[in-house]
């Protein structure tokens, strides 16, 4: 009724009043529909969502350059979402995907990026499957406290991470022997390092 845009999850059985098979609907012209595609298969629907949030925030975020300009074009977010899939899901990675994901959360805090934020906290609460433990981590990240959770090679290289993101001339060789005397291998803080 505002004309705000709105998106609305459907179950397999739907309402009649949401008709068959549509996106969209003639009562709410700017409501988007997302429908179940089969009864009880909500994570099929949660990835469609997610892909398409994903875009929608692209379209409309802005990042800032040096002096102050602003830009975000549909083809860098289609380069940028690429290499995101070619550095987190890959198969060749060591470390396990849920994790790389939260280092993707911790560094788009630092970075003080909301659409990434929210894109990759909601691929670590899908892969965790554990929502009290999804929650608690985020708020340690947004308090820049991961050892309120984390501990060992984990806050060793959420620590990393943390530094090369916020301030990367700053970084040394010490850095990664830190990392390695926690226990990470050169591949796992290359892994971070790819994040």
């Amino acid at each position: 009724a505002l004309g705000k845009p709105v998106w609305t999850l459907l179950p397999y059985a739907a309402d009649w009043r949401w008709r068959l098979h549509r996106t969209d609907t003639p009562w709410y012209p700017s409501m988007r529909l997302f429908r179940q595609t089969k009864p009880g298969h909500w994570d099929d629907l949660m990835e469609e969502i997610n892909h398409c949030l994903f875009n929608h925030c692209a379209q409309f975020s802005t990042s800032r350059l040096a002096g102050g300009v602003v830009t975000l074009r549909p083809h860098t977010m289609a380069g940028h979402l690429a290499l995101y899939r070619s550095v987190l899901h890959n198969d060749d990675n060591v470390l396990p995907l849920w994790f790389l994901e939260a280092v993707a959360v911790y560094t788009s805090l630092t970075n003080k990026c909301s659409y990434s934020v929210a894109h990759h906290f909601t691929n670590v609460r899908g892969l965790l499957k554990n929502e009290a433990r999804a929650t608690a981590m985020y708020e340690a990240f947004a308090a820049g406290e991961p050892e309120r959770e984390f501990e060992g090679k984990e806050l060793a290289l959420f620590r990393y991470a943390r530094k090369l993101t916020a301030s990367p001339g700053d970084m040394d060789a010490a850095d990664v022997a830190e990392a390695r005397a926690a226990g990470a291998s050169d591949g796992e803080i290359l892994e971070v390092n790819q994040v």
